[in-house]
């Protein structure tokens, strides 16, 4: 399971059948499919996470890999920035509230 998946699972979002599957799914090939995790969805994310806690996030120059750091958490060197979002969204995740979970499960839905 990759970390966008992890993500959606977390957030209570149940993959669907392939055979279900329509322009706006990310098929997992027999796993289920979830809803995209669009560049819009990211950036929501994003902005929750800026306005929930100090976030800070760097492009490295010499690799052009991400990370994304917060006093309590790191997610270092990812060259795909969804996955490193995802990944810090999934560490984050057993500190957050239940209104706080709703308010991500919101914005992947």
């Amino acid at each position: 399971m990759n970390e966008v998946e992890k993500m959606y699972e977390n957030a209570g979002i149940a993959p669907k059948k392939c055979s279900e599957c329509d322009n706006n799914m990310d098929c997992g090939f027999g796993k289920g499919c979830y809803p995209l995790f669009t560049a819009e969805k990211q950036l929501f994310l994003i902005q929750w996470l800026l306005n929930r806690a100090d976030l800070y996030l760097h492009k490295h120059k010499s690799d052009f890999t991400y990370s994304i750091a917060s006093s309590n958490y790191a997610v270092n060197k990812y060259r795909d920035f969804k996955k490193s979002i995802a990944e810090f969204v999934n560490k984050l995740w057993q500190d957050l509230t239940e209104e706080e979970k709703q308010q991500v499960k919101g914005i992947l839905e």
